[in-house]
């Protein structure tokens, strides 16, 4: 970036810095209910901060947690929302490397499973495993991309069976990457197979199994939309086929709807999760400082 530019996007945040400061016991307007999103009916929205801003992930294991990641780290939050815990989520020797991402991460059966990713060298990504209780990251790989692969490690998604960790990439896609939850921890990871979309998607934010053959996705194109991705068969180990359905858009609400004039970023689609009958997912503002979570619930049939 030139350092024009950086000093004008510096000078941007810091003024919604000031200004929000000014306007902190400011109330946001309340929306009329958005609409329903394919079986999901909307339930509320709550306006959190910057370290929930990238994804969010629950685990069957650890009820009554939820995961949150930021662009550098990690948060727990407990039952009523409040964090208990905060902290880099990225080993050293990734940080030293130039892994200064995280993306949406996802959680399974006591571990969490978190995409870094590296615009500096645009030749690798990495997954890392964080025990949820500790908080201690475990172990990592680093995956050397696939020709035509794109660095972008935006988010991650675990299979329900925890065999398989799915992924994507960024601008169009015509296959999700899938590798082996058990190679995690090797010094290089391969792809293990794809999955195979029968449309491309383009700036996929997020992804989660709803079950063993549906995935829901939410992306950062200009209608920010919630996806649905049905797989022709359970992952096992070969390519699999698949359709996606669109469910519609999401909603876009600014904290201070100030920030919207003096930042020149768009509201951004981010991650999403899915547990039992529960949907959540998040945006964040223009400058990131704010993030909205979203939550859905399965409307009756």
């Amino acid at each position: 970036m030139a350092v024009g530019k950086g000093l004008r996007r510096l000078s941007e945040v810091w003024c919604a810095l000031v200004c929000a400061a000014a306007l902190a016991t400011a109330v946001p307007a309340e929306a009329d209910t958005p609409p329903e999103l394919g079986p999901w009916r909307f339930e509320r929205h709550t306006v959190g901060i910057f370290t929930r801003s990238q994804g969010i992930a629950t685990d069957p294991d650890e009820p009554g947690v939820t995961l949150y990641s930021w662009q550098l780290g990690l948060e727990w939050s407990g039952p009523g929302g409040h964090a208990f815990r905060r902290l880099m989520g990225t080993p050293l020797q990734l940080l030293l490397d130039g892994y200064l991402h995280i993306g949406d991460v996802d959680s399974h059966g006591g571990l969490a499973y978190i995409p870094y990713e590296n615009s500096g060298k645009g030749t690798e990504k990495a997954y890392g495993v964080i025990d949820l209780a500790s908080g201690r990251v475990l172990r990592w790989s680093v995956h050397p991309l696939d020709a035509g692969e794109a660095y972008n490690n935006s988010w991650v998604s675990v299979s329900p069976d925890g065999r398989w960790l799915v992924s994507g990439e960024w601008e169009d896609m015509t296959s999700l990457l899938v590798f082996a939850t058990a190679d995690v921890g090797r010094p290089s990871i391969e792809t293990a197979f794809r999955v195979r979309l029968d449309a491309p998607l383009s700036y996929v934010q997020g992804c989660d199994f709803y079950s063993a053959v549906r995935l829901v996705c939410h992306d950062d194109t200009d209608d920010r939309r919630l996806l649905q991705i049905d797989l022709d068969h359970p992952l096992d180990g070969a390519d699999v086929g698949s359709h996606t359905v669109v469910l519609g858009s999401t909603p876009v609400d600014l904290a201070v709807p100030l920030l919207a004039n003096i930042c020149r970023f768009a509201t951004e689609a981010e991650g999403v999760d899915v547990s039992g009958s529960t949907l959540r997912f998040m945006t964040v503002d223009p400058c990131l400082l704010w993030s909205h979570e979203y939550v859905y619930t399965l409307a009756e049939p």
